[in-house]
């Protein structure tokens, strides 16, 4: 008896020995079963229906990725060996959204068009707020010159009219040098070039490099209008304290 219950023991033993084993092959085909991402992404498409078997190299879905959107612009032929390199940053103009993101060029790809003699350049853009939507339409300011420096100003600054684009610029109120109000805000009108990122180049001419440029409130000004530098007077209180404080010390 005691033989033939070792001799069934065993028996239990190797059955739940090839049970296990069983089951962590069905689990191992099971998590073969499921197909994730590479990448953080969203799914545009499925090719399968549930139930379908599939093969190796079977088209599953279509995605896209949400961290970083590719963008796929046109340059002419005529430019296209005096455009920026791989790895430069340009600006990439998103209509729908009306703003601008900055992109990093990452191929120019070799082969023109034959009918549009088109270049296709690839820039990455970064789509942390994941706005971006495969198919939306976009403009890139990509540079074709030699690197120079320009004048640039921030985009804050910039006003438009029926005449076009201008900037109020800080300039000292010779008219009135009695006045309590040594500056006067003078219009400027500007030629826009590009922008990148918050700053926009302009064509020289009317503006001195280091002019100060009015940013904030500039909506409601009027040419000659008296104006006050807030971060100098704070400037000049703060130094005025200062000495008062360094004074009541020596006194003491």
């Amino acid at each position: 008896d005691l033989a033939s219950a070792q001799a069934r023991y065993q028996r239990a033993v190797a059955d739940v020995t090839a049970a296990e084993a069983r089951l962590e092959l069905d689990r191992q085909r099971l998590k073969d079963m499921v197909i994730r991402a590479p990448f953080n992404a969203k799914v545009i498409s499925t090719q399968t229906d549930v139930g379908q078997w599939l093969s190796i190299g079977d088209e599953v879905c279509e995605l896209y990725a949400v961290d970083s959107i590719e963008a796929w612009v046109d340059v002419p032929e005529s430019v296209i060996e005096r455009m920026s390199s791989v790895g430069d940053s340009v600006s990439v103009q998103i209509p729908a959204l009306a703003g601008e993101i900055q992109g990093t060029i990452t191929q120019i790809v070799p082969a023109v068009d034959p009918m549009s003699r088109l270049f296709p350049v690839r820039i990455a853009v970064p789509n942390d707020r994941n706005i971006l939507q495969p198919g939306m339409s976009v403009t890139a300011m990509i540079p074709t010159g030699a690197k120079q420096e320009m004048l640039t100003i921030s985009k804050d600054a910039i006003l438009r009219d029926d005449a076009g684009e201008f900037v109020f610029m800080a300039v000292p109120n010779e008219q009135q040098p009695d006045s309590p109000f040594k500056e006067i805000a003078v219009p400027v009108r500007i030629t826009r070039q590009f922008a990148i990122g918050d700053r926009v180049a302009i064509m020289p001419g009317g503006m001195p490099p280091g002019a100060r440029l009015i940013v904030e409130g500039n909506e409601r000004m009027f040419p000659t209008q008296p104006i006050v530098d807030v971060s100098a007077t704070a400037r000049e209180n703060r130094n005025q304290q200062a000495q008062s404080a360094e004074q009541e010390q020596q006194g003491s």
